[in-house]
């Protein structure tokens, strides 16, 4: 019982720090993504343009049938 806290006291000294490491990696590697992603974003923007396009038809041509059967 006494031996294991003293391990586990060192266990998260020495984890803590690889942690940070880690952790700081992964901050700088989110940077060096955001570029990617956005490049990534600009061709679902085009391709939901049309497709809101493609909407809007949609819900203007029932619009015409019922003005066709008023």
């Amino acid at each position: 019982m006494r031996a294991n806290p003293l391990p586990l006291e060192a266990g998260p000294m020495s984890r803590t720090t690889p942690r940070a490491e880690t952790r700081i990696s992964m901050s700088e590697l989110p940077p060096s993504e955001e570029p990617m992603p956005i490049q990534d974003s600009p061709p679902p923007r085009v391709d939901s343009t049309p497709m809101t396009m493609r909407r809007g038809t949609r819900t203007r041509k029932p619009p015409a049938y019922l003005a066709g059967y008023q």
